[in-house]
């Protein structure tokens, strides 16, 4: 069985990549590297198959979903359900509205953390200046975002879930012994469960105030490995391609 890896001019543009072949190649795939430019051949369209999976960045991904005219709603990044594990407002709005909202008043801006609703648009940040709005002045003002209140994070992990079991949690940022609370988060898991995907993760850290928090949840589906055993990494990638591309065709 075939399985298919995106490559840069021959080479895995960073870890991730080279962690979803290696995993792959574990579980016994014949691994097709394959170049963006390869979409444009119907032939190699038509070799990848709702068996066959995909791992690629986000862009090239979904070009793959759409060539393959496979139905795909995308999870939200705070979804509704686990709104309550968030211990901050989120809100969306678009970049023009909340630029014109961050101008009108100079004494008492907003200070909100943004981040592009599309994944991988621009760098989310909290705007603090005008020097925060100038690497975003070709970024169309009708682009959706999320705003959400300032929370600052001692420690952040990704914990990884597979068929509502936690796989592992990684550190990937601030104090590593600053522990997040497992009870939370497998209450996290099974509130989300009705709606979750059968491959997650979730981001959790712990807030300014010592509170178990959710940062964001990301999907199986270009998921970046943090430190994860290959070998589950890529049963992740696995199940949820399966997953997606099984459901009914557009």
């Amino acid at each position: 069985m075939n399985a298919f890896v995106k490559t840069t001019n021959g080479n895995f543009p960073n870890r991730n990549f080279y962690s979803a072949w290696k995993g792959l190649s574990e579980m016994n795939y014949t691994i097709i590297k394959f170049e963006e430019s390869d979409l444009d051949d119907d032939s190699f369209v038509r070799s990848i198959g709702d068996m066959t999976p995909v791992f690629a960045g986000v862009t090239v991904f979904d070009k793959v979903i759409k060539l393959k005219g496979i139905d795909y709603p995308k999870i939200d990044t705070y979804p509704e359900i686990l709104h309550p594990f968030l211990n901050r407002k989120v809100e969306k709005s678009t970049l023009g509205e909340f630029r014109t909202r961050w101008d009108s008043d100079e004494e008492n801006r907003p200070r909100l953390f943004m981040k592009p609703m599309e994944q991988k648009k621009f760098n989310g940040a909290i705007m603090k200046s005008i020097l925060d709005w100038m690497p975003l002045a070709y970024i169309a003002p009708e682009t959706p975002v999320y705003l959400s209140e300032e929370l600052h994070f001692q420690s952040e992990f990704r914990v990884y879930i597979h068929d509502q079991e936690i796989l592992t949690a990684k550190h990937y940022m601030g104090k590593w012994d600053k522990m997040i609370d497992r009870g939370v988060v497998e209450e996290a898991i099974k509130t989300f469960a009705p709606v979750a995907p059968c491959a997650y993760a979730l981001d959790f850290g712990v807030d300014i105030n010592g509170r178990t928090t959710l940062v964001e949840f990301n999907d199986a589906t270009s998921l970046g490995n943090y430190g994860m055993c290959d070998l589950w990494y890529a049963e992740m990638i696995t199940s949820r391609w399966v997953e997606i591309a099984s459901n009914k065709k557009t």
